[in-house]
């Protein structure tokens, strides 16, 4: 990585550091790591969903009413990007959904047809080996992430175990544990 990228690293961990620092729920470190990923990132909306299968899930947060349907869609078919990236453990890219989509999730792909989704970009939230859930991007228009964003912005951020830990407070709140 260059100078620049090493800027826009430093950049994006400030952003988030900052975030998530900010006090208040895991819910609200949430909205706030969201929020720098639409700020920075070439996407124009984000969600994240806490998981433990098919049958157990729960929206945690979605930037705007078109990622709020992506995720309503996910959950009511049970099958579209979020659920592959939780079941594989691994990002999943569809830098064109209505081209891509429908060999991996044709449903989902025949359904989202109606919303202004051109690309979506999934990656699983992680702790240790378990899945936990998935944070889901979208853009309006096709087309990938760059190499360049996606090495400097965005695989930084969603490696690290404070990223979970948020999704995982969130969730044992949720369930009416307390977050220590």
């Amino acid at each position: 990585m260059g100078e620049a990228d090493d800027d826009d690293v430093q950049h994006v961990r400030h952003a988030v550091i900052t975030g998530l620092r900010g006090g208040g729920t895991g819910l609200d470190a949430i909205e706030r790591v969201c929020r720098a990923c639409v700020d920075l990132l070439p996407v124009d909306g984000v969600s994240v969903s806490a998981m433990t299968g098919v049958a157990s899930r729960e929206r945690l947060y979605a930037s705007d009413p078109v990622a709020d349907r992506i995720e309503a869609l996910q959950f009511s078919l049970g099958e579209g990007p979020c659920f592959q990236a939780f079941n594989t453990q691994r990002p999943v890219f569809a830098p064109d959904v209505r081209a891509t989509g429908a060999a991996a999730w044709p449903v989902f792909a025949a359904e989202i047809v109606t919303e202004q989704v051109g690309a979506v970009f999934a990656f699983p939230l992680v702790s240790g080996a378990i899945s936990i859930g998935a944070l889901d991007m979208y853009r309006r228009a096709p087309g990938w992430l760059s190499p360049t964003r996606w090495r400097s912005r965005c695989a930084w951020w969603t490696s690290r175990p404070w990223c979970c830990s948020g999704c995982g407070s969130a969730r044992s709140r949720a369930r009416g544990a307390t977050c220590r």
